[in-house]
């Protein structure tokens, strides 16, 4: 039953992210729009039965509900999901005493379309600690 749940879930989040956009009309359409919903909530189903305890499931069903729902304003406006190379940010911890201690986490990616050899990736962890005067 979560099974099912999750995908009314992901169909849901996927029509709210195409709201207002134009799409083509076929018979291919509702199909070409939710294999991919359909596919994650089997793999799901699949893991779900593999698990054979309800909390870890409910936990793992509660995890893909939320990337689904706040995908749903990133996509609105980037026109993209989420992705992991995307995924950057601080966390800080900030004491008026002592000063902030920043964690931060930084991504790139470059990919060259014509010569493939100068392709890379950096990701840097940062740790700062900043005072102010």
């Amino acid at each position: 039953m979560r099974a099912a749940s999750l995908f009314g879930v992901l169909t849901v989040a996927h029509l709210l992210m195409l709201a207002g956009h134009s799409m083509p009309v076929s018979l291919w359409t509702p199909a070409a729009y939710v294999w991919q919903d359909l596919l994650m909530a089997l793999l799901f189903a699949a893991v779900d039965h593999a698990m054979k305890r309800p909390k870890p499931a409910w936990a793992l069903y509660a995890i893909l509900a939320l990337y689904s729902a706040v995908n749903v304003p990133i996509a609105r406006i980037l026109s993209s999901p989420l992705t992991w190379p995307m995924m950057t940010g601080t966390v800080y911890v900030e004491h008026p005493k002592v000063g902030r201690l920043s964690l931060d986490l930084q991504r790139t990616y470059y990919i060259e379309e014509i010569v493939t050899a100068n392709n890379f990736s950096a990701n840097l962890l940062a740790i700062r600690f900043t005072r102010g005067f």
